[in-house]
């Protein structure tokens, strides 16, 4: 999950508890995204599986200009080395190792 909550932050995506969780045993947590309220856990398994999900955050990461840490094209030649037919798992590991790197380096703006 840790991954998951990295991209939550980043997306700026909110998390919730529904109403049900104050009545009874009910241990989920929501997630605000695009596409509508998600439990976390499907969120999870759907950034992995599904590249609709997983293009969200790509597409994403090409409209923070504001916030683009400098250095950030040095980072992408060095470690985005991905193309066309790369794998999705390949994509996901990526946008993970980008959102570290950028939460890292967002106070050295350009």
């Amino acid at each position: 999950m840790k991954n998951t909550k990295l991209i939550i932050d980043f997306m700026g995506w909110e998390t919730w508890k529904p109403l049900i969780a104050k009545i009874k045993m009910f241990n989920h947590t929501m997630v605000t995204t695009p596409f509508g309220a998600v439990e976390l856990s499907d969120l999870k398994r759907n950034l992995k599986t599904d590249w609709n999900w997983l293009k969200l955050v790509v597409d994403y990461i090409g409209e923070v200009p504001e916030d683009v840490p400098e250095g950030i094209s040095e980072y992408m030649e060095e470690n985005w080395k991905l193309t066309i037919f790369s794998k999705r798992d390949a994509v996901y590991k990526a946008v993970i190792q980008y959102i570290k790197w950028y939460n890292e380096n967002k106070n050295d703006k350009l």
